[in-house]
């Protein structure tokens, strides 16, 4: 099978994939590519890669078209082949002689043509030079060069360019964590143990999809995040407590919380979606969760009717900390959505500070998956300044510093800690 092959069913699938818009993420659209073996991981990986860096390819094929003087608008399906040849010309290195030799199944000349002057786009500026060189939109690199220095901020976004690790949680309910890793190096995986967390594992090599692990068919694992972990290792649940989650849904927490428990004490797990309770009612069955309670409701307005001692507030963000995941999201948000979610964050808040406030003892985790400080330190200094009867927990020995030297709360890099960029707080009541 030639390469060819492969990068004409890639760009048949980027052309599919586009044509969905907003319904689908890039990481779940992958998963249902119907193509098998290496050529499945070879059309996968053009297609995260094209995704991630569609910027400069775009920016580089229009420059060849204006050079060309082509006015006539491309067909969608020529476009998304020439990103994927385009993406193997400038990321690849692949010259474009040995290219055209391979090229002989297009007859398209202008096709050609474009692809005999691709170039690496110059940039204008600083942050055009950023934006091009680590394929991130100009208005990300503004905002976030307010709070972080220029070579911090290219060392995380070059991290989202690239997979994050892939980590799972160990189901104490039904194996110990030696069983676990004996289950798994039996299937041929690689498992490193994490010195953070004793709960937590990362797999660093795949004999297979670890959903054909036996470790993952018998639910001995859940696959999350370390900074999806650590959200729950915040939490600090019991086996007495009776916890309120706000925003539940896939359940990923809600079940590793459950773990911790022993699947004691209580878990109240809202969710505004009814669809997507019905899916997490599903997972919890294949753990063996019993002690949730799922509750369709809208947590900007929900009223608890049982006394809760902790609330977990995983609040729905931008995703923007899951780039390396879905690089699609880069180009789908807008500074519009940064705000837009950052109300609806403080709505969720301070639904729940106004209901626990005559609580005598009570604490709140509030997380969200997004690099943006609106979204956190930012939103989580003014809720301190409209509730005096609030302030930190100390959660020092976890994550690095936020972007405010740790005033407000605890970050997760891709670059530091091999997971997905998270921001954490705790929020307890103030008796001074």
């Amino acid at each position: 099978m030639s390469s060819l092959n492969v990068e004409l069913l890639a760009a048949r699938y980027l052309t599919k994939f586009l044509e969905q818009g907003s319904k689908i993420s890039l990481k779940k659209f992958m998963y249902k590519i119907p193509v098998k073996g290496k050529k499945r991981k070879r059309v996968q990986s053009l297609l995260y890669n094209v995704v991630a860096y569609l910027n400069v390819i775009d920016k580089a094929l229009d420059n060849a078209i204006t050079k060309l003087n082509i006015s006539c608008q491309l067909d969608p399906k020529d476009r998304n082949l020439l990103r994927i040849l385009t993406y193997r010309l400038l990321f690849q290195n692949l010259s474009l002689d040995l290219l055209m030799e391979r090229i002989n199944v297009i007859k398209n000349n202008e096709i050609k043509a474009i692809l005999s002057n691709i170039k690496f786009p110059a940039p204008k500026d600083d942050i055009e030079s950023i934006s091009l060189k680590l394929s991130f939109p100009e208005w990300m690199i503004k905002r976030l060069l307010n709070y972080l220095p220029k070579d911090f901020l290219a060392t995380m976004l070059s991290a989202f360019n690239k997979r994050p690790k892939t980590w799972v949680v160990v189901n104490l309910l039904r194996a110990s964590k030696d069983e676990v890793i004996e289950a798994l190096e039996n299937d041929g995986f690689e498992v490193l143990e994490d010195k953070d967390f004793s709960e937590v594992l990362q797999i660093t090599r795949f004999s297979k999809r670890l959903e054909k692990s036996k470790a993952y068919r018998k639910k001995l694992i859940l696959p999350m995040s370390k900074a999806s972990a650590a959200v729950v290792k915040v939490l600090n649940p019991n086996s007495d407590d009776v916890i309120l989650d706000a925003c539940a849904a896939p359940g990923n927490k809600t079940i590793f919380a459950s773990f911790l428990m022993n699947n004691s004490g209580r878990i109240y797990a809202i969710d505004i979606n009814h669809a997507r309770l019905e899916r997490m009612r599903s997972l919890l069955h294949s753990y063996g969760i019993k002690n949730v309670t799922l509750i369709h409701g809208d947590a900007r307005k929900y009223r608890p009717e049982t006394e809760v001692n902790k609330v977990l507030i995983d609040a729905p963000c931008t995703s923007s900390g899951m780039i390396g995941l879905n690089p699609d999201i880069k180009w789908r948000i807008s500074y519009n959505d940064v705000i837009k979610f950052s109300k609806l964050q403080r709505e969720i808040l301070e639904n729940f500070l106004s209901l626990l406030a005559k609580n005598h003892s009570y604490e709140i985790v509030y997380s969200t998956c997004s690099f943006f400080p609106e979204e956190n330190e930012i939103l989580i200094s003014r809720i301190l300044g409209s509730f005096p009867n609030l302030k930190m927990a100390d959660i020092s020995s976890i994550g690095s510093n936020d972007y405010f030297n740790g005033m407000y709360g605890r970050r997760f890099f891709p670059h530091i800690h091999d997971t997905i960029a998270l921001f954490v707080t705790k929020l307890v009541k103030n008796n001074n």
